[in-house]
């Protein structure tokens, strides 16, 4: 099992949204998402690089396009989030929860893996060799998202000689 409480500076229900809704968690996560998160719901995604931070965006190159199987297990508004993933070449799916508590700073959230095979606790598999998806990581992501993604559609491309406004 993987776990990690983290302190954010953002509101309960901001937080909620980036984790709950398929495209803002796919933005800071690094993944496109076929549907929405529902109770129940049996998603397909694959990995694209995060939005949230360019270093682990590069990071994650070699896994992109790398499909996976996300199924959603509860939804408590502005408390508990989890789902199942099963990403490809891993044994097995894990568990993967989000709980919200109300913190002096903001949110704090409690990010939960479980369900390894390995008995030293350690997620197998290309998608998260590395630790690019380990709990503390997507703590960080989320923290970058939160902090800088106030418009999440695409931005066009600047060209060089382009003076920024």
């Amino acid at each position: 099992m993987d776990s990690t409480t983290y302190p954010l500076r953002a509101p309960r229900d901001r937080v909620w949204d980036a984790i709950s809704d398929a495209s803002h968690f796919g933005f800071w996560f690094g993944a496109e998402i076929d549907g929405p998160f529902a109770p129940g719901a049996v998603l397909t995604g694959r990995v694209v690089p995060t939005r949230a931070h360019p270093g682990i965006g590069r990071a994650q190159k070699p896994c992109l396009g790398t499909p996976f199987e996300i199924s959603i297990v509860s939804v408590e508004p502005a408390v508990r989030f989890s789902f199942r993933w099963h990403p490809a070449a891993a044994d097995a799916a894990t568990l993967v929860s989000f709980e919200l508590e109300d913190a002096p700073i903001g949110t704090s959230i409690t990010i939960t893996e479980s369900g390894y095979d390995d008995p030293a606790g350690t997620p197998a598999g290309p998608l998260v060799s590395g630790g690019l998806w380990r709990t503390r990581e997507m703590a960080l992501l989320l923290e970058k998202f939160l902090a800088g993604a106030t418009d999440l559609r695409p931005q066009p491309r600047r060209s060089r000689s382009e003076p920024v406004t």
